[in-house]
């Protein structure tokens, strides 16, 4: 199955009541038409069931194909006075995993086993200072590769039509690795208020 998703779009984000109350903009408005997104995902996936073994056997696999662009602006111009406070959250990663599990009767034991596991290409997960989505600076900028794997057994012995008991043991190991690509910088310091005057 072959699956696809794109879109982009241009938000009113967060607006100060006072804007709206002085008719600087309406209550839909924005301050910054810059604040948006765009966004997309590609899947592809497909599956296999029938006898084998002397059971049967159940097998699916998948990859994906994801990158999103978020650029926000919640302070405005309260940490950069300048080029504003505008800064975009980046994703982009390939994710591939796949499920096995193959069945069968013994006796009165119906047992299932299995395993499954993903792995997660994360080409760039960033957070940016921008100035109408033009990256001006860099917070964190990091690639990530994370795989699990995982695997179960379990048995249902039946002692009669109305009567049985399941069990059965599972494990998981996730290994990831994260390395970073621009070491973060530290927040920029916010504008001290000046001191009030004496009366």
């Amino acid at each position: 199955m072959l699956m696809g998703y794109r879109n982009s779009w241009n938000s009113a984000d967060q607006i100060p009541q006072r804007a709206v109350d002085e008719g600087l903009i309406t209550a839909f408005g924005q301050l910054d038409p810059t604040d948006g997104g765009s966004t997309s995902r590609y899947s592809l996936s497909g599956g296999w069931k029938g006898p084998a073994f002397g059971g049967d056997i159940d097998a699916s696999a998948y990859a994906i194909d994801y990158r999103l662009n978020l650029w926000s602006n919640f302070t405005y111009f309260l940490d950069d006075p300048i080029r504003g406070d505008q800064f975009e959250q980046a994703d982009r990663r390939k994710v591939y995993g796949f499920t096995l599990s193959q069945q069968w009767e013994s006796g009165r034991s119906h047992w299932r086993v299995g395993a499954d596991g993903r792995y997660d290409d994360i080409g760039e997960v960033a957070l940016l200072h921008t100035q109408r989505r033009q990256v001006i600076g860099t917070v964190r900028d990091e690639a990530v590769d994370e795989g699990s794997l995982g695997v179960f057994a379990a048995n249902e012995f039946r002692f009669n039509v109305s009567c049985a008991v399941t069990s059965g043991c599972a494990r998981t190991l996730t290994v990831s690795t994260w390395p970073v690509r621009c070491p973060p910088i530290p927040a920029m310091p916010r504008r001290k208020k000046p001191p009030a005057r004496p009366a």
